[in-house]
């Protein structure tokens, strides 16, 4: 498709019994190279044109718009985030809705506003009266969260260590 023709290796001008014997003039050859190459780019775009169908056809099985009303509250994902940073900020409500861009701004700062496309938004619970982030990121809690697995493992290896004299 690139220079116009077939590529001819060695091993077809080796076993080929016979070449086509070109009798055509300079401005024929031109003419001929012309409409092959018309022929072999309509030929592409049409193929391109219908992996494009394809692609979008599939595409737009997957995908779903959100809609968002003002007033509710979203998170909006990390672009640029380090490896244990949390993927989603927030909480933001919705002030301005023009689909598919949305005019956010944060609960805790409502002088901060901040424009995001849909894709980037996950609906979200308010959060509850009063309660406020923890500016250090520090956990409030003082119980330590384990698994099932973890807690049986805790209380076997309980179970089984000797217990000291006069214990």
């Amino acid at each position: 498709m690139v220079f116009g023709s077939n590529i001819r290796l060695p091993v077809d001008i080796i076993f080929s019994q016979h070449l086509k014997p070109v009798n055509l003039t300079d401005s024929q050859h031109v003419m001929q190279l012309r409409k092959t190459l018309k022929e072999t780019h309509d030929n592409a775009d049409k193929n391109i044109e219908k992996y494009q169908q394809y692609v979008k056809k599939n595409y737009d099985k997957k995908c779903t718009d959100k809609f968002y009303d003002v007033g509710d509250h979203v998170m909006v994902s990390k672009i640029v985030r380090s490896k244990l940073e949390p993927l989603y900020e927030g909480p933001y409500v919705v002030t301005k809705k023009k689909h598919p861009v949305y005019e956010l701004k944060t609960i805790y700062h409502p002088e901060v506003n901040q424009r995001c496309h849909f894709n980037r938004l996950i609906p979200c619970n308010r959060p509850a009266e009063g309660s406020r982030p923890n500016p250090e990121g520090i956990p409030t809690s003082t119980t330590v969260r384990r698994s099932a697995r973890l807690r049986a493992l805790e209380n076997r290896t309980r179970r089984q260590s000797p217990r000291a004299p006069g214990g």
